[in-house]
This record gives structure tokens, sequence and C-alpha cells, in this order.
């Protein structure tokens, strides 16, 4: 029971009043004088018994109505007992939600984190559900209290978990991560509708962070559920001396030239130091690098030693190590075998020194290079690629097209002047190892020079040559070269491509794809006596292209945390695995269909095919220090926990307002009055009758 307004309860004092009434009533009614008494001498009357109450069941009966009265006015009501206690049982539905981001790597942050989620814990009451939340970008549920047989196996878990957790590395979005822990919660509510407790149960959600990320304006679009208090609990490190080391990727339009890398060391503002070492796998000292706090240097490495092997990088000078490292993966594959045919004996070896020459200045790939007088009874399949230079016979075109079934590349290089005879050997040749039906070959006419009018940049090898400046080879003249005409045979063999031709119209580099082997036809030679494309300097470029050198470096990807690497794409293949830059197996094609990128490193796919490299970093701004305290996010519509007074004074508010409902409900006030009018008609009659009787 309650009153609405207790303060008239001081009118209680009025109970006095009948009181006083019957103590104070007058004993004598009336003064009668006798004549035989006046010569009497005058003595004060002498009391003889003190004024006591005549009829106590008359007082009663007009105290009680002035009770009565006096509770009407305070407007009395009756609380919900079973309300009060129901909402005490339910307890609070606590949420911790705790940031895993990559910015948690620091020392002693997440420790610091995990002692602060032990202490919370440790305060809840025994009638509390605890839930334990993690986010990054999303936030993910660890414990939930209603999945657990008892409320205090969910407090046992979370302090279980503390102790064994370790942070992630992808970056925060805290306001999301938020949206997504309301979001859980207001699902598992409509999902337990028939629970009388649960809406019953007010939320507390605390916040476990380094607020790392900036102040977004996504926190005023978050839906909050009634009754919900928000706490946050900023984690910090005492001191801050953080340098960071990021490897850059080249741009977009550029692969990646060699066994040089270019990486960015960037200082924190609040950083105390200033110079940094960089040292690679074996520790050598590569580099001392002055970087102030606040800013960024961009620094070169290289070359690599052993461009076969993986590349770490680490930067020595700070505190914080946890992006201290980069590791770069091999930019060339193991040796590779070139074979070439030596030119006619007529000629002189100068074209065959010139394309060993130009293969070997690949810098990244080791290139063996061989020169055969004849390709027969020689195990070709161990060479990447072959120059044929001079016309083969019936068993030397034998053991090419052998090499050609089994995926091979040939570069036929029609590289001298012709004469009827060798122009018909040339014939021979070029009809069986390009499935022509016929061909001829002969010397074209060319008054004084010639050059390259059209190159098909779209398509490999001469992609390479995309660049407006890279592509022009008007500077290049062409003083001899040959006229090839070919007819397609029946055969369901794509139609050759001409990849280049002169401003004469014919073709001087000409593709067919025989599915799985390629041939490649150059008609014109790149000797100084044929033309001026051994001496030009995309000659190397364009011989590395043609045998496929640059094929054999392994792709490499930079990539994002959270990419998902697919294990499938291949059917083909045997086994798919993926390896660290230890290379230890990590995932396998066996287990799963894919593999998703969690930390940072260096990630090796291989299966029967050339290995393919991803580079996954931490993200740029999980580096940085905390740049946003919980007071700057006051502006967001974030119900915060109040302070005691606080609380105190929002609790009688919101009690006053509850109190007027149930007392509107219950207008008790008019049973009140009602008894007081019966009381006051009863009292009535009785006081009339007393008099009555006292006058007689």
């Amino acid at each position: 029971m309650g009153l609405l307004t207790p303060l008239y309860l001081v009118g209680l004092v009025a109970l006095s009043l009948p009181i006083a009434f019957h103590l104070l009533k007058k004993s004598i009614r009336k003064e009668i004088r006798f004549s035989s008494l006046i010569f009497l001498r005058q003595t004060p009357p002498r009391l003889t018994r003190r004024s006591r109450v005549e009829h106590w069941w008359l007082l009663i009966l007009r105290a009680l109505i002035l009770t009565l009265l006096i509770f009407a006015f305070a407007r009395p009501l009756f609380r919900s007992q079973f309300s009060t206690a129901t909402q005490t049982a339910a307890g609070r539905e606590i949420l911790y939600l705790v940031d895993q981001s990559a910015s948690m790597q620091r020392a002693a942050l997440w420790q610091s984190a995990m002692d602060q989620l032990r202490v919370l814990s440790s305060a809840a009451a025994a009638q509390d559900h605890q839930n334990l939340l993690v986010f990054d970008q999303v936030a993910s549920v660890v414990v939930d209290s209603e999945s657990l047989p008892d409320l205090s196996m969910a407090g046992e878990a979370i302090r279980t978990w503390s102790i064994e957790s370790q942070p992630g590395w992808d970056r925060d979005d805290m306001p999301a991560a938020v949206q997504s822990c309301l979001d859980w919660l207001m699902a598992r509510t409509a999902a337990r509708q028939t629970d009388r407790d649960l809406g019953n149960r007010p939320v507390e959600l605390h916040i476990i962070s380094d607020f790392q990320s900036p102040v977004s304006n996504t926190w005023t679009q978050i839906q909050w559920p009634a009754a919900t208090e928000v706490m946050m609990h900023r984690i910090s490190t005492p001191t801050i001396d953080n340098a960071s080391l990021m490897l850059l990727a080249p741009p977009r339009d550029q692969e990646w030239e060699g066994n040089e890398a270019s990486v960015r060391i960037t200082n924190d503002r609040f950083s105390k130091s200033s110079v940094f070492t960089l040292r690679d796998t074996s520790g050598e000292k590569l580099d001392e690098v002055l970087v102030p706090a606040g800013e960024s240097r961009v620094v070169e490495i290289g070359p690599q030693a052993n461009p076969t092997m993986t590349w770490q990088l680490d930067l020595e000078g700070d505190t914080e190590v946890f992006d201290n490292r980069v590791t770069l993966p091999p930019v060339a594959s193991q040796k590779v075998s070139v074979a070439c045919t030596e030119t006619s004996e007529t000629a002189s070896q100068t074209a065959s020194w010139m394309l060993e020459q130009a293969c070997r200045s690949l810098k990244y790939q080791e290139v063996d290079w061989q020169t055969f007088k004849r390709l027969d009874n020689r195990d070709l399949s161990r060479f990447h690629a072959i120059f044929v230079l001079r016309p083969l016979d019936s068993s030397e075109l034998e053991a090419v097209e052998s090499f050609l079934s089994q995926g091979g590349r040939v570069v036929i290089g029609l590289s001298e002047a012709l004469s009827p005879t060798l122009g018909g050997a040339w014939e021979k040749v070029i009809c069986q190892l390009g499935k022509w039906a016929a061909c001829s070959v002969e010397e074209a006419a060319v008054e004084d020079f010639t050059l390259l009018s059209f190159i098909d940049t779209t398509r490999k090898p001469l992609d390479v040559f995309r660049s407006s400046s890279f592509r022009d080879f008007t500077s290049v003249f062409f003083w001899k070269h040959r006229d090839l005409r070919v007819q397609e045979s029946e055969k369901q063999i794509p139609e050759a491509r001409i990849l280049a031709s002169f401003d004469d119209e014919m073709p001087f580099l000409i593709k067919r794809d025989l599915n799985p082997g390629t041939v490649f036809i150059m008609t014109a030679g790149w000797t100084p006596e044929q033309s001026q494309l051994g001496q030009n300097s995309r000659f190397a470029t364009l011989m590395i292209q043609l045998a496929g050198l640059r094929d054999l470096r392994p792709p490499i990807q930079f990539v994002e945390l959270g990419f998902s690497i697919s294990l499938s794409e291949n059917p083909g293949t045997s086994l798919t695995q993926v390896f660290d830059h230890q290379g230890e197996a990590i995932a396998s094609s066996v287990d799963s269909e894919s593999f998703v990128i969690r930390s940072p490193g260096l990630y090796r796919v291989q299966n029967e095919g050339t290995p393919s490299f991803f580079i996954a970093q931490i993200p740029s701004e999980e580096r940085e220090d905390a740049r946003t305290t919980p007071a700057e996010l006051g502006g967001m519509g974030i119900p915060k926990k109040n302070s005691e007074e606080e609380t105190r004074s929002q609790a009688k508010v919101e009690t006053r307002l509850k109190d007027q409902q149930i007392e509107s409900q219950q207008q008790a006030w008019r049973w009140l009055l009602m008894g007081v009018i019966a009381l006051v008609i009863v009292e009535t009659f009785a006081s009339g009758w007393l008099s009555r009787n006292r006058v007689r």
C-alpha cells in the first residue's frame, strides 16, 4: 500500500479536536440563586472529580470520520507485490561487448581488457543474465546465458574464456557491432515471448574497447531498446610508442618487377621514438630510417639475395611489435630451361646469341639456356619453351610435335633471308607444327624499310606493351622480312591470330593455339642485317613474353583480411592446399571448399600448377592509437548509465508516474468518502439521541 499525496497525513493532528471537545464540556449549565443563602460567605467550589470522557464510542466514531477523510485526501493505492517480486527475481540483462580487433594486439592492452571483463562479471548478481559478445566489424556471441542450464554457469564461462582468448586481426566497426549485438538481443527476446520475465529485465551494455575507431554518425542511427543503459570502459596503455611497417602494392596497371620492395614506415603521432631499423630474414641490417612522430616514410628495399625464397622484413625501434613484420613471396620459381636450335650453316650464330642474352636479362628468374644442333633423341619435356631458328627434319618435327602435345611453347623465327630451297623447308615445318592445310613462305619485297603498324596489346603475350609509350615501335626499322600465307585445314583448330603486322599489311607475329600447345611465328629477324629490333630496348621484353618466362612468376595478390580463397576452382586437380609463410599446410580442398584469411601474413595456394600467393596485412587504421574517448560519444544519442544520484532521482520520477497510474485505476478514495458519509450519518443520530437524554 502507498499514498499518492502523503502530505495530507498532517491532518491527523485534527484527531485531537474530538478529544478536546469531550474533555472541555461544561459541568454546570445554569446558575440559580437562593435568597436564604445571601448572607453566607462565598467560597470557591471544590473540585471533587477530574474531567473525563463520558462517551468513548462517540469519540472513536468522530476520530474515525476524520481519519477516513484525511486518508481520502491522501489518495491511497495498493501496489502489485507480484510485479515487484517478479522484477527483482528477473535480474538484469547484461551484455559484455569486447573489442577483438587488431588494435587490441598492443602489449598489455588485451590483458587489461580481460581483467576489466572479469571484474564486471564478478560484480554481477546471482539473478543477472550475463552474455558475452566479441566484435571487430560485426559482433559474434561467445556466451549466451539462455543456452546454459544455470545462470551461475555464465559467469564461470566468461571468466574461463577471458583466460584462454586472444584478439583478432581485422578492423573494427563499433557502431555496426553494437547494432548487431542489439539485433541479436531483440531476436532472442522475440523468440521467447512466452517468458514473462524477459520483457521486465533492464538491459546493461558494457563496451570494453580501446575506442580506436573515429567518431561516426552511424551511432545516431542505432535503435536502442527501452530500459537500456550503456557503460563504456576504455582500455589504454600507459605509454604509446608504436611505428608500423606496411608493404606497398604496385600500381593497378603495373606488375611487380624484380625482387625489390617498397615499404611504408608510419610513426604514431604520440610516439617517443623516431629512428627505426629494417632487417631481413637473416637479421642483416638493411636500412636505418628517421621518421618523426605523426609522419611516414617510403623505403625501397632490395634486391633480394635469393628470389626463390620468401623474404621477411622486420622493423625495430619501438615497443609495439604486432605490426612490425611483413613477409614477401618468392618472385622467381626454380631454374627454368629453354632450348634453341642453331641457325643454318650459312648464317651466323648472332641470332641465337641475342635470344640467349634477352632471356637471361630477366632479373628475377634464372634461365638455363641450351643450344642444340639437333632436337631429336632428347627429352624435350623438361624445357619450358623451344626457339626454332632453322628448318627441322622429320624426326625433329616428330619430337617437337610431341612437345607441343604436352602443352609446350614453340617460337619459330624466320630470322634469315630465304632461298627457294630454304623457303620450301620452312613451309613443311610451319604447316606440320601449325596444323595448316597449306602455306607459302617467300621473301617480301621491301624498297627501303618497313615499320610495325599494328600491335595487339589486348591479349597475351603483347599485353605488356599496352602503355602508349611502351608500344611505340616507330623507331624500329625492318630492312627485310618474309611474306607468310597460310590456308586453314578442316580440323577443329582455332584460327591463327595476327598479333602484329607491318605497314605493308603483311604479318609480323602470328599466334596459333593448338590446345594445349602454342606456336608463335615471327616473319622477320632481329640481327642488324635484318632489322633494328635486336638493338631496341623492347626486344628483351618481347622475347621473354614469347617464351612465357613471365608466366613462371607466381601470381601475387594483395587482399584484405576476411578474403575467401576458393579451393574448388580447379576440378581437374587432385588436391589444392594452403600454406603459410613457414611452409606449413593449414587448409586443403579435402577439408573445405574455401579458406578465409583471418590473420596477416603470406599465404601460398598450391595445386598441380603454378602456386599463387596472397598477401594480407593489418588494416592501416588499426595501426594508429585510440582516436575516440567515451566523452566524445556523448552527443550521439547513446543511453549512458547515470550517476547514483541521477539514478535515484529518475527512479523516484518513474515510481511517481507509476503510482499515479495505479491510483487513477483503483480510486480507493471514493470508497473512503462513502465510508465517511455513512459514519457522519451515524454520528449525527447518536449525538442527537444523547442530547435529548441529557436534557431530560
